[in-house]
């Protein structure tokens, strides 16, 4: 999943960005790219799908989230100079995973899933619920292609010595999948 983000505005007080602190009280701008790849092993109850007659199926795990970041901040250091310095990161982020699946009919079903790290003030998590239209039902191959619509939010929130964030990111999403 990719994401950009680009905004201005004033510091207020000094920051380290790369080999560079800049000055507070001082105008910047930011650009910020992140690539999301999230990695789920997981496992299904298998005595809730039987008892249901494959009509829920709830699974859980260990998601993987793999956060490439980019960043580029343009201002002016403690010494006075305009630069504009460059960092990134490749961070993968452990994740608890929880999802479930009702299916009514073979053809149709609502999906919801939820990822999630915390620890004291700091949270990471994500979650979508959805309607998922299958061809579970019309094609017999291991590669069975779906539809899926829905809404989803992001949230992560930081509150360590001198990075504090609190960033939601939320909406509609439409995605192509295959399932085996």
């Amino acid at each position: 999943m990719p994401m950009k983000f680009d905004g201005s505005g004033n510091v207020s007080r000094a920051i380290r960005w790369g080999d560079f602190t800049f000055a507070a009280k001082t105008d910047f701008n930011l650009s910020v790219k992140l690539d999301r790849v999230d990695t789920t092993l997981y496992y299904n109850f298998p005595f809730i799908k039987t008892a249901t007659a494959g009509k829920l199926d709830v699974q859980f795990g260990l998601n993987v989230r793999t956060i490439m970041f980019d960043g580029k901040l343009s201002g002016t250091t403690t010494g006075g100079a305009g630069v504009t310095e460059s960092a990134s990161i490749t961070l993968p982020i452990p994740m608890g995973h929880l999802a479930a699946e009702i299916r009514p009919i073979s053809l149709l079903s609502l999906v919801g899933e939820v990822n999630y790290i915390g620890y004291k003030e700091n949270a990471y998590y994500d979650y979508r619920a959805g309607l998922r239209l299958s061809s579970e039902g019309l094609v017999r191959a291991p590669l069975k292609p779906f539809i899926e619509v829905g809404y989803r939010s992001e949230k992560l929130k930081l509150a360590e010595r001198d990075v504090k964030t609190d960033i939601n990111m939320e909406g509609a999403y439409a995605l192509v999948g295959l399932r085996f």
